[in-house]
């Protein structure tokens, strides 16, 4: 049985009534992930060295898509964009490309090594030719165990971000503000709220996760009931 459930209900009315044209209109002007966007640089780097490319629109074009998908979530707070960390973050994207490694952490056989890099990669990352196309794979992944990535985009204290590409890596980091600690037994615990979706209101297909996850303490016999338009369903 489910040892801790807590969930987060936010409900905005602002979400129970937005007009589809309001909604149109913002997914047409911010979502750069379902538009032409600056890309990091063509042809895989053959050096250890970052390719040049647009980063202002880049970074720009990054953030809106992002606080589009937190705006389309009814997630009221907005992220922005800092510097801290940005080169262990450049690093680690830069040793994945070159590597063409999808993973945390990199060995010091990979090319590029180096320990910024390693620190950089404990970070969420994504195959994407952009950080638009970065925020869209980070949401949508369908992982088994990949539920802190869509975290990294959809925690409401989430308000600073790092991120940077090379090639076709993108490294991306939510500054851990959501991160609520509690010493239980000596053993640290993570407490971050449940999230559910879509919210009330038009949205588009495109926007639709394909999982469900909790957070919690879980067994195969784990269920939970909740709400569906009124009607009681069992989660299991």
């Amino acid at each position: 049985m489910l040892s801790l459930l807590c969930i987060v209900v936010k409900r905005d009315n602002s979400l129970n009534n937005r007009r589809r044209s309001e909604f149109c209109r913002r997914y047409r002007r911010d979502n750069y992930a379902a538009k032409s966007s600056p890309t990091y640089g063509y042809g895989h780097p053959t050096k250890c060295i970052i390719s040049d490319y647009d980063r202002e629109t880049d970074r720009k074009n990054g953030i809106a898509t992002l606080n589009f998908y937190r705006w389309a979530n009814g997630i009221l707070t907005e992220s922005r964009f800092v510097e801290k960390n940005y080169d262990d973050i450049c690093n680690c994207a830069l040793g994945l490309s070159l590597s063409r490694k999808l993973e945390h952490g990199l060995s010091r056989n990979d090319t590029c090594y180096s320990e910024s890099g390693g620190r950089g990669c404990l970070s969420n990352f994504a195959v994407a030719d952009s950080t638009p196309s970065a925020v869209r794979g980070l949401y949508n992944d369908p992982g088994e165990f990949s539920y802190g990535h869509g975290f990294s985009i959809l925690g409401e204290n989430n308000i600073d971000v790092t991120f940077c590409g090379v090639h076709d890596r993108c490294a991306f980091r939510a500054i851990n503000r959501w991160d609520l600690f509690e010493n239980t037994t000596k053993k640290l615990r993570i407490y971050r709220p449940f999230f559910a979706f879509p919210p009330p209101g038009p949205i588009d297909r495109a926007l639709t996760t394909t999982f469900w996850a909790f957070n919690g303490d879980y067994n195969s016999y784990s269920n939970v009931n909740v709400k569906v338009n009124g009607t009681i369903c069992t989660m299991k």
